[in-house]
Parts: C-alpha cells; structure tokens; sequence
C-alpha cells in the first residue's frame, strides 16, 4: 500500500500558456494523472472500477497556486487520500519544485454507482487499500529531504 503516491515530471512547452508559465488548466490534469496512478498502484484501476461498475467523480476542487511552473522545470508531484466519510473521500495534493511547494489542492470525490445513478458506500476492500495520511506535514518533510 502506498500512502503518498509521488511522480516527478518535466514542464513540457504545450503546458506554457500566454503569461510563460504552465496554465492553470494543466494543474487539473497533473492531479487527475496522479490520482489514477496512485489508485492503480494500490491495486484500483480505471478497469477494476468499471467491474464494480462504481467509481469516483470530483465533486470540489480546491487549488492554491502559490509559485509559477515553468517549461523544461522538474516538478515532483504527490497525492494522498486525507480521508473516508460514507460516499465520500478527501484526496490532496502538492506539487513542488526543488523541494519548495508551489501548488497544494485537494479534491472531494463521491463514489458513484453507475448501475443505480446515484452515490453510494464504496467497498471496504476499496477503502482498507488506502491508508489514510490525517497530518501530512511531518511525512512531506521526510519525503522532500527538508
């Protein structure tokens, strides 16, 4: 079981909008990246979901931009799930270059029946595949060598 889940990129020029610096688009779709692949490496796939005809939608975003991403920059990315609650979860996320964040967010996901169309408890064996990481800032510390 891997708590935090962590993949270093590199900015590509496609992601550089008209100010120089990644668009705020792309942040979206690097945690969507990160999510998919933490759940694969826990043993959740996009293709195990669809067997359980269930999966999770994002319900909120919230997104801090605190340092611009540049082309060719090496970002290290992380995702965790902060927690369980009925059809619920909590995931979130930090982006960082060179050990200093410049991005934090985190989504709400409702798990989401797709035979019955409505929310819904996901399985235990879903949930126990995750360990929840409740106070994150000591493990970012570790992780990031700071």
């Amino acid at each position: 079981m891997i708590r935090i889940y962590q993949q270093i990129i590199s900015v590509p020029p496609s992601c550089i909008d008209f100010n120089g610096h990644a668009n705020n688009t792309v942040y979206i779709h690097w945690m969507q990246e990160v999510a998919v692949a933490h759940s694969t490496a826990n043993g959740w796939s996009p293709e195990r979901y669809q067997q359980n005809q269930a999966g999770w939608f994002a319900r909120r975003h919230c997104l801090d931009y605190l340092k611009p991403a540049l082309v060719d920059q090496s970002l290290t990315i992380q995702t965790w799930v902060a927690g369980f609650q009925k059809t619920r979860s909590m995931r979130r996320y930090q982006i960082c270059h060179q050990a200093t964040p410049i991005f934090r967010a985190e989504t709400e996901f409702v798990y989401f029946d797709f035979e019955r169309q409505r929310p819904a408890r996901p399985p235990r064996i879903l949930v126990e595949s995750f360990e929840v990481v409740a106070d994150i800032d000591q493990e970012l510390i570790s992780i990031l060598g700071g």
